[in-house]
């Protein structure tokens, strides 16, 4: 107790002189109160009022200001770059006993004016450290600043009725803004008024729509909430009025010279863009008046011409505050009622067609022209008048669609009178393919094959058994041998391709050869419908031959051949049509041979006639599949209820798996319309269910001493549990060392929560064993 009083008696006593020990010093600043986010000059004034000189004077920087440069007004000293510090470590110092001392730096401040706390700490000429904290104020003179100010549309835009207008500007302060105005005259007021503006983030912005053309002016005004202000500059926005644009219809053409029919009325439609007060049409037709002053849209239909020439429509929207006023001038020729027609032929002929106007007066053109493109580009002809009346053009036309439009003159205007088009088909030319001496010969001779076209600007082609070869083909070919020659050629636009085809037959030892080129290997017929399929057998011999087909192995009621026999000539093929009557036959595949023969040769194919089920099986089908599903669980039930008695079901099991398999595997056939497969399988599944009930039949009968011999097992099981729970027991109990009589209880050696962990289980067993098998010492007699 003694040693820890004196502890704390000499810690007590170094701690008081040590107090005592410490620099005393006094320190202040010089403005308190400084600008933010400029640099400013701080003068910090450090007097000594104790015993010992200032040798150091540190001076730390809150966060956010930026130390620049320093100075002091004593000689000695070192300055940081980083930091103001000064400092002379001789025993002079840089502030002596009772003396004061000036300390200054330039630091940019930061922008945000709050008070901030500087640390001036002091070392003396014996090494002693002390420290005060100096309170500094930051005023705000930063006022907001904005960028970006833009009008969207900009300015010197056209007006658009109904448009929205977007006056913007971004501020930015180093406090927060805290009101921004817009003061504008988009109203129509020659004084400006204030107007509080949106926010998006620091984004400001005023939406004014439908603005009157006009010139207008705005300035924002912006707050912060210092109170500190600032303000953009006196902006102009010009919108200048828009042109009132028409959609003038004549007849329905848009804003364009017309044709019409004397007599008949011209239909006028009149659409200004500018619809607002204040804006009119006016139409007149050679000078006179159709209406003054009409409200827009102007529409009228009943404006009849009877005189055939040129007339004029002039057209003009009236202006007002957002719109100019405009005009437009368009031409009506009106001409003679008329009919056209063509004698252009329905196919391509050298032969010259004529395109005839017919006039009912006379329609008093300057000039009247027809354009076509027949030529490929639009050309430009010139009609011939049969009469004051009629107009023709005479030309021999080409192949394909002519669109052709007259096009008349009045006082320098031209007009499209009319339209029109016809078309005339490609003619196919006429080939002729000649063999001589002849296409069937006995025994080898030079043959001339040739191609010709009754058109000469067309070029015929050759080609022997489809090789191109020269016209004519001059050649002696070898007995026994066939060849195709096929003619065709070339095309332009009034012509299209035609072929020839004939077969060369050098002859030798008859030959009755044939052979299938179409024949199926598998016909899937649906139960109760009827399919017939097409068999082509071709004569590869060099005799015409009667051929007849047959189908064997399969029943003759559920097919028939329409033809069963036909005669085929050298190189043709010929086609039997095979047709299967099905009706509710089981689903199964019959095997059969096809066959075809002629005199001295006969061909075969096998053919496999596949029975697909009807809807109505399917349905069946399904049904048979959950029967078995019914089968397959129930013996389940059987096999688990024997193999609870004790029986050995183990073949029994191997069935139901080999059965169950078997099932899913019809099952998932079923399920993916795959009934065909599925039903081959439903012998097997059958077989498998049968076998599996002959395995559980074959099992013996639970009863006897079956269910007692279980329940001795069952007994025994329980004595041994408990015998090797009771060993473990007595593994974690440590040895008793004897009998207290005081306290009616037995006392164990050692610990006894030690005599476990101390041993640990293995050397429990260990002394167990040692126990058990432990030899007595044998006993010698004495004597």
């Amino acid at each position: 107790m003694r040693i820890w009083i004196s502890l704390v008696f000499m810690l007590s006593f170094f701690a008081i002189s040590h107090i005592a020990s410490a620099v005393a010093f006094t320190a202040s600043s010089s403005p308190t109160s400084v600008n933010a986010g400029q640099t400013e000059l701080l003068n910090f004034t450090i007097q000594n009022i104790g015993s010992v000189n200032i040798t150091q004077a540190n001076i730390t920087l809150p966060s956010g200001f930026v130390f620049s440069s320093s100075g002091t007004t004593t000689t000695g000293y070192s300055a940081l770059s980083s930091s103001p510090s000064w400092g002379n470590t001789s025993s002079v110092g840089i502030v002596g006993n009772g003396e004061t001392q000036y300390f200054w730096f330039y630091s940019t401040t930061p922008a945000n004016p709050v008070n901030y706390g500087f640390n001036v700490s002091v070392v003396d000429a014996n090494g002693v450290f002390n420290s005060t904290n100096i309170s500094v104020n930051l005023f705000d003179i930063l006022a907001p600043q904005y960028a970006s100010n833009t009008t969207s549309p900009s300015t010197n835009s056209t007006y658009v009725q109904g448009q929205l207008y977007w006056i913007n500007a971004t501020w930015t302060d180093n406090v927060a803004v805290s009101k921004v105005l817009i003061e504008h005259n988009f109203t129509g007021s020659s004084t400006p008024h204030n107007e509080s503006m949106n926010s998006s983030s620091s984004t400001y912005y005023l939406n004014a729509s439908d603005i009157a053309a006009g010139n207008y002016v705005w300035r924002i005004y912006a707050n912060d909430t210092n109170n500190t202000f600032n303000s953009t500059p006196q902006f102009t926005y010009n919108l200048n009025k828009a042109v009132s644009e028409m959609r003038i219809f004549l007849n329905g053409t848009l804003n364009g010279n017309i044709t019409s029919i004397n007599n008949t009325a011209v239909n006028i439609t009149v659409n200004a863009t500018c619809s607002q007060p204040g804006c009119t049409i006016a139409v007149s037709r050679d000078g006179t008046s159709i209406t003054s002053g009409a409200s827009n849209p102007y529409v009228r239909s009943d404006d009849v011409i009877t005189t055939i020439g040129l007339h004029n429509y002039s057209v003009t929207a009236s202006g007002n505050t957002n719109y100019t006023s405009n005009s437009s001038i368009y031409y009506a020729a009106t001409v003679p009622r008329f009919s056209t027609s063509t004698t252009a032929p329905v196919t391509f002929s050298n032969g010259s067609s004529s395109i005839v106007f017919t006039f009912d007066n006379n329609p008093a053109f300057a000039s009247i022209t027809l354009q076509g493109g027949w030529s490929g580009t639009a050309t430009n002809y010139s009609l011939t008048n049969n009469s004051a009346t009629v107009y023709h053009y005479n030309n021999s036309f080409p192949a394909g669609a002519s669109v052709w439009t007259l096009f008349a003159t009045y006082s320098n205007h031209t007009f499209n009178a009319t339209r029109g088009s016809f078309t005339i088909n490609e003619a196919a030319p006429t080939l002729s393919l000649n063999a001589t001496p002849q296409w069937t010969l006995d025994s080898p001779i030079q043959t001339n094959v040739t191609c010709k076209s009754d058109v000469h600007i067309l070029t015929p082609k050759l080609y022997r058994n489809g090789t191109a070869v020269n016209n004519p083909d001059i050649q002696t070919f070898a007995a026994g041998t066939i060849y195709e020659y096929f003619c065709n050629n070339t095309v332009n636009q009034n012509y299209t391709a035609s072929s020839q085809k004939n077969i060369l037959y050098i002859r030798s030892t008859p030959t009755a050869n044939i052979m299938f080129v179409e024949a199926p290997a598998s016909v899937e017929v649906v139960q109760n419908t009827t399919k017939a399929v097409t068999i082509k057998i071709k004569n590869i011999g060099n005799v015409g031959q009667n051929v007849s087909v047959k189908l064997s192995d399969i029943d003759g009621s559920l097919f028939e051949f329409v033809p069963v026999t036909k005669d085929i000539l050298v190189g043709q093929t010929a086609d039997f049509v095979l047709t299967f009557n099905i009706s509710n036959l089981n689903l199964k595949e019959y095997i059969g041979n096809l066959s075809a023969s002629s005199q001295n040769w006969t061909i075969y194919q096998t053919l496999t006639l596949r029975i697909m089920p009807s809807n109505e099986t399917k349905i069946e089908l399904k049904d048979k599949l959950a029967l078995f599903a019914l089968e397959v669980s129930k013996l389940e039930s059987e096999i688990s209820k024997d193999k609870v008695a004790g029986m050995n079901v183990l073949d029994a099991e191997a069935k139901l798996e080999e059965l169950k398999s078997k099932l899913q595997e019809a099952e998932n056939q079923a399920n993916s319309g795959k009934y065909f497969e599925a039903y081959q399988n439903f012998e097997t599944i059958d077989s498998l269910i049968t076998e599996t009930r002959e395995l559980l039949k074959a099992l013996p009968q639970v009863g006897g001493t079956t269910g007692f011999s279980n329940i001795w097992i069952f007994v025994g099981v329980g004595i041994a549990v408990i015998a090797i729970g009771g060993f473990v027991v007595y593994l974690f109990l440590p040895p008793k060392q004897g009998y207290k009589p005081e306290t009616g209880e037995y006392t164990w050696s050692g610990k006894a929560k030690e005599a476990f962990p101390k041993k640990g289980i293995f050397g429990r067993i260990k002394e167990l064993v040692s126990k058990l098998f432990k030899r007595e010492p044998k006993v010698q007699p004495s004597g």
